[in-house]
């Protein structure tokens, strides 16, 4: 202990006196306090970033894996409260906490250029950060942040007025709102930069020409990968969505003699036309079949019974009914309404079911308790 007090008295300067150095040690000390403060503020807030950001995906895998309708609209939402959290945090944390910790951080670099004989702790850190400043490498942080959920908002928007409304509304929106979402970027990136606060006071002119060089290279980046790649996510989307629905094309369908697929309560299929807000569907129960008793997620469907005679039950709102069903009649089955059908009479039992939005797979149904036995079909009236 006596060596290292007996070194650190060789350095420092003899116009030092003990009272002095006392108060610069303080000093520094005092400033070392500010700094864990603020640096445990913006911990805090990067943190509470992280979680929101975490919980704002949680809701929407929690809306996709329950096929909560409207689910475009819902996940939408759920971005857009991610995004705008995420920029508040992004305000308090970066624009506000972490200046004042550069403010602080700063004070002591001036400390540690004067004092030689102080340790020269902070002239270490900023040896050890790589090309730009930590604030504006912090920046990506929230740029993701901000940027992801913004992009699952868009996505989801431009989708729904795709289905649902003229094309022209849907480039307008995403247009629009691509371009707020890379100014963002663009703004919470280059917006963060401090007045070089992290830099030490003799600063080499070469280092400033490599950090110019670095910022111009993620400003050009940022302006001309980012949009070409929103371009084509866009282009995608239009796409996919044109060649599963195809809304705009006229086509006539007839109905095929051997079925699409058994329907998941052991119906037959044969699927009709389809358009992006609802699909026809020619159901076939053979005589005494009772199909399995299901509900939908996320579909409504309405039936049409074309021949033959049976009984349907159905359970919504916790309300059990049962009726007769034959030709003439028509019925409504809404989202998450139990119901089970079965075949009374000789012939076969034939429905043309319309169902809104489009049958989106055999996953759509979910089993449920029976409220009859069921009964397959006898094979020999299979086709």
């Amino acid at each position: 202990m006596t060596s290292v007090v007996q070194d650190h008295d060789q350095i420092k300067p003899p116009c030092v006196d003990l009272d002095d150095t006392n108060r610069i040690v303080e000093l520094i000390k005092e400033i070392g306090e500010q700094e864990r403060h603020f640096n445990t503020l913006t911990g805090t807030y990067k943190t509470m970033a992280s979680t929101w950001l975490l919980a704002v995906f949680g809701g929407i895998g929690f809306v996709l894996a329950n096929r909560i309708e409207p689910w475009l609209l819902y996940t939408a939402g759920i971005g857009i409260a991610g995004s705008v959290g995420i920029l508040l945090l992004w305000i308090i944390d970066l624009c506000v906490y972490q200046r004042l910790l550069n403010a602080a951080f700063t004070e002591g670099l001036k400390i540690e250029e004067r004092y030689i004989w102080l340790p020269r702790i902070r002239h270490v850190m900023v040896a050890n950060v790589n090309t730009g400043s930590i604030t504006t490498n912090l920046s990506w942080f929230y740029v993701l942040g901000v940027c992801a959920p913004l992009f699952i908002f868009d996505y989801c928007i431009g989708s729904y007025l795709l289905i649902n409304f003229e094309i022209a509304l849907t480039v307008g929106f995403m247009v629009s709102t691509g371009l707020l979402t890379f100014f963002l970027a663009y703004r919470i990136r280059f917006g963060s930069k401090e007045k070089r606060s992290e830099k030490p006071l003799k600063v080499n002119p070469e280092e400033i020409d490599v950090d110019k060089k670095f910022n111009k290279s993620q400003k050009i980046i940022l302006v001309t990968v980012g949009p070409a790649v929103y371009l084509i996510v866009c282009i995608v989307i239009y796409a996919s969505l044109t060649a599963k629905y195809d809304a705009d094309t006229v086509k006539t369908i007839s109905l095929k003699t051997n079925y699409d697929y058994l329907a998941p309560d052991g119906s037959e299929i044969r699927l009709l036309s389809a358009m992006a807000s609802g699909s026809l569907a020619h159901c076939v129960l053979l005589p005494k079949g009772v199909s399995s008793a299901v509900q939908h997620r996320t579909v409504v469907e309405i039936w049409y019974i074309l021949q033959g005679e049976g009984e349907i039950w159905r359970e919504h709102n916790k309300v059990a009914t049962v009726n007769r069903i034959s030709p003439g009649a028509s019925l409504t089955i809404p989202t998450h309404t139990k119901f089970q059908f079965r075949n009374t009479g000789a012939d076969s039992l034939k429905i043309l079911i319309v169902t809104m939005p489009p049958w989106p797979g055999s996953d759509e149904a979910i089993k449920v308790n029976d409220y009859w036995r069921t009964i397959e079909p006898d094979a020999r009236f299979r086709k």
